[in-house]
């Protein structure tokens, strides 16, 4: 995809030229979102297969279930969510909601998007009520235990999915750290 979308910027084919419709400064985004829409779009069904079949070969979609299983018996301290109240049932429910949501969506971006507002929700969550600030190794094992409440093992290969996919010039800040975090996360339990 960085490829192709190098070769529409330098291309004498288009004339008059790209710069000529949209800012310099905004055309890698719109090349961005107008191949996620040309080309994943259409194609996001095969690789979520591919990738799937991947994972299956491989044995991680069945070493992922019985992790889950195993860590879904344990409490949020046994996680390692330790100094903050977990989230309860109904917030559990929306952040499974939004998560579902993100992985019927075709753009790395957007799932990105997702992830980030959830671990916003969890945060907030955790900070309800609270006079301390909570770190990242305060948050980490509550998302672990939000994860593993969740019980969504699909999410692995949306997080394979975005990390392959995304122009890695637009990965920076937050979601640079989201996806990586939450690979590990799923990885471990």
């Amino acid at each position: 995809m960085t490829q192709m979308k190098a070769y529409l910027i330098q291309t004498s084919e288009m004339n008059p030229s790209i710069e000529s419709y949209i800012p310099e400064d905004q055309i890698d985004p719109v090349l961005e979102k107008a191949m996620h829409k040309c080309v994943l779009k259409p194609l996001y069904g095969c690789l979520q297969s591919a990738l799937h079949e991947f994972q299956v070969a491989g044995g991680v979609c069945q070493r992922l279930q019985e992790n889950l299983t195993l860590a879904k018996t344990k409490r949020p301290h046994e996680l390692g969510a330790i100094g903050a109240r977990p989230p309860d049932a109904l917030a559990i429910y929306r952040i499974r909601r939004k998560l579902r949501a993100m992985c019927s969506m075709y753009s790395p971006e957007r799932k990105i998007s997702v992830l980030l507002k959830v671990c916003k929700l969890i945060y907030s969550i955790m900070q309800d009520h609270e006079v301390r600030m909570f770190g990242a190794d305060d948050f980490l094992p509550m998302l672990t235990y939000v994860l593993v409440q969740c019980d969504m093992p699909q999410l692995d290969t949306e997080i394979l999915y975005m990390m392959e996919l995304i122009d890695p010039s637009l990965l920076h800040g937050e979601g640079a750290l989201a996806c990586p975090y939450i690979c590990v996360i799923i990885d471990l339990n």
